[in-house]
């Protein structure tokens, strides 16, 4: 046996296994916070960081209240900048709310979208006017799921035209139920948060309701 795979050509009477116990390691940030800082591992510092998500490269993005921050799967951190179509560079700061899609374009809470490429452009256009995004996050559909401060409702973003409420009822309040029959209240800061499983349920954070809620990929 290599490497816990192999090919036995005769009758195998015992196989001894060692499974070695998994550490955690430092993959990047300094042992405290301050002026934010671009570096490999621990030479790098953070400050402020409140969300983060992993693209299909396995870069790890990082938002809070200072900068976007790009840390790669080998530690290096970077803080990339991004431009709108008139060249005007983005203000990266109070990210509270990261998704990324399959082309590995990045999702944020501001509305923008922010390609590869470094440009952004917006998608706060194909939500309803008034919209304070709270948290997002993509079906395995590319349907982008959208959590709103104001209303308290989740919305459903496809990949083409608007958005539409997926659920609740546009009034704050612990209530379970299918789509707009639902409630939830969204008004506290660790409100909002949204997180997708492999079967498209959906799993939302209510720090006002002390609880954690589920919606299936039915509403």
């Amino acid at each position: 046996m290599v490497n816990g795979a192999g090919v036995s050509r005769t009758n195998v009477t015992n196989v001894q296994i060692t499974c070695v116990t998994p550490i955690a390691t430092r993959l990047a940030g300094a042992d405290e916070t301050g002026d934010e800082k671009d570096g490999k591992g621990k030479f790098a510092v953070f400050h402020d960081s409140t969300t983060s998500t992993l693209d299909s490269s396995g870069n790890f993005w990082v938002g809070g209240y200072s900068n976007l921050r790009k840390v790669t799967a080998e530690g290096d951190v970077t803080t990339p900048v991004f431009r709108d179509e008139s060249l005007n560079e983005f203000n990266s700061s109070n990210i509270h709310a990261l998704a990324v899609d399959k082309l590995n374009n990045l999702y944020t809470s501001s509305g923008l979208i922010l390609s590869t490429l470094g440009n952004s452009t917006r998608f706060a256009s194909r939500l309803p006017y008034g919209t304070e995004i709270k948290g997002l996050a993509f079906d395995s559909m590319g349907n982008l799921y959208i959590s709103d401060k104001t209303l308290n409702v989740i919305y459903k973003l496809p990949p083409v035209g608007n958005a539409v409420v997926f659920a609740g009822s546009g009034k704050a309040g612990l209530v379970d139920g299918k789509g707009k029959s639902a409630s939830f209240d969204f008004s506290g800061s660790y409100d909002g948060h949204l997180a997708i499983d492999s079967k498209n349920n959906i799993f939302v954070t209510e720090s006002e309701n002390a609880d954690i809620r589920k919606i299936t990929a039915d509403g």
